[in-house]
């Protein structure tokens, strides 16, 4: 099955080959080279899947946040998530993500791929394990009532501190 899919890198050299690679195993491929032209891609255009790199120039995103570019396409990412919910994302980067960006990776469904070992296919396969993700809501886990466990508190107040805690931490 073919896919148009939107490769968001700003290396230019690392690019070429992949979306060569792709094309031939016959998918559409579009490339921004900025996290700005990712984002008004994403607005005009509807793709089946994102590939992003994480090392970028920031963009309109806060270079103090992103570490001078070394988080960038986990805030790309995040916004992605929050305006393009059902969108099948893979993030790729020569580094490995820290444990709380992996553990975000993770919730939002978010693949993870070493930019040095990935190919077109392993690449593709990625894109193909993220696309019907959906991700789990804790209340459809288990319905979480106050009294539950002898505890005096709401739960659901409880967990939603806690993330919001553990977020900000």
């Amino acid at each position: 099955m073919s896919h148009k899919i939107l490769i968001v890198d700003d290396d230019r050299l690392f690019l070429a080959p992949l979306v060569q690679d792709m094309s031939d195993l016959g998918h559409e491929i579009e490339r921004a080279h900025s996290v700005d032209d990712g984002l008004e891609k994403l607005r005009s255009n509807e793709y089946d899947a994102l590939i992003v790199d994480n090392m970028m120039r920031p963009g309109p995103f806060d270079d103090m946040a992103t570490m001078g570019g070394k988080r960038t396409g986990i805030f790309f990412v995040q916004y992605v998530r929050l305006h393009f919910p059902d969108l099948p994302i893979v993030l790729f980067s020569v580094a490995s993500p820290s444990e709380y960006d992996h553990l975000f990776l993770m919730r939002n469904g978010i693949k993870f791929a070493q930019k040095q070992t990935s190919d077109a296919r392993s690449l593709l396969d990625l894109v193909e394990k993220t696309m019907g993700f959906e991700p789990l809501k804790l209340s459809d886990a288990l319905e979480l009532k106050p009294g539950m466990f002898g505890l005096k508190v709401d739960i659901r107040k409880f967990f939603a501190f806690w993330t919001q805690k553990r977020g900000k931490g």
